[in-house]
């Protein structure tokens, strides 16, 4: 008798990094990235959490880890530690929850940022505390993109980092989202200024969020 074969589903981590060819692996970010589930605000549920001992210990590891980790976000992993499990993520146009799916996003990012540029740099410009339980920071993005010319991209944005009772980050929103286009001037190609892609020597400098 033919022995029956096994139904069992691979986990959703095995599909990602182990049974997907590379044009599957760039489809299935995008997915990730324009998804727009909307859930319950996670702060809903913490209006009333105390408040712990090791709470300014924690805060003070996530401030610190998020200063060492950031730059390097195009180049390895995060530290994951410091948040939740069910930590949720805003941007303008997404939202995500959940600790796996937030590492689908930073994955993503690697991934499409290795793709389609040569170079990409994250400079955090300031971090600091409005309160307690907020970490923020103001940061700066650079890219050298796969193009037959010399350019640069370049955005800015702010991260606003939610902390609950034990100093671990529940949400992280990004917004004041800001990228820096080339003045339209008889030099400067439209199409880089469509692609926010700056001819590298003649870019102005302009202000940022938080500046």
């Amino acid at each position: 008798m033919e022995a029956r074969r096994s139904h069992t589903r691979p986990s959703s981590t095995q599909r990602v990094h182990h049974h997907v060819n590379p044009s599957e692996k760039q489809q299935l970010g995008l997915l990730y990235l324009q998804s727009t589930e909307q859930r319950p605000p996670v702060s809903q549920r913490l209006k009333n959490q105390e408040r712990q001992p090791d709470f300014y210990a924690n805060v003070g590891d996530a401030i610190r880890t998020l200063r060492e980790d950031i730059p390097l976000l195009f180049a390895k992993d995060l530290n994951y530690e410091i948040y939740r499990e069910d930590v949720v993520f805003h941007d303008p146009r997404n939202t995500f929850e959940g600790l796996e799916r937030y590492r689908t996003v930073f994955w993503a990012l690697r991934f499409h940022g290795a793709l389609f540029f040569t170079r990409l740099t994250v400079e955090v410009q300031r971090i600091w505390q409005p309160e307690d339980t907020l970490i923020k920071m103001r940061w700066s993005v650079r890219g050298v993109p796969r193009v037959p010319w010399d350019a640069e991209g370049i955005f800015d944005g702010i991260s606003t980092y939610k902390l609950d009772g034990k100093g671990r980050i529940y949400e992280h929103c990004v917004d004041n989202l800001l990228f820096r286009d080339p003045p339209m001037v008889s030099n400067v190609s439209p199409i880089l200024a469509g692609l926010n892609l700056i001819p590298i020597g003649s870019q102005q400098q302009q202000p940022y969020p938080g500046s």
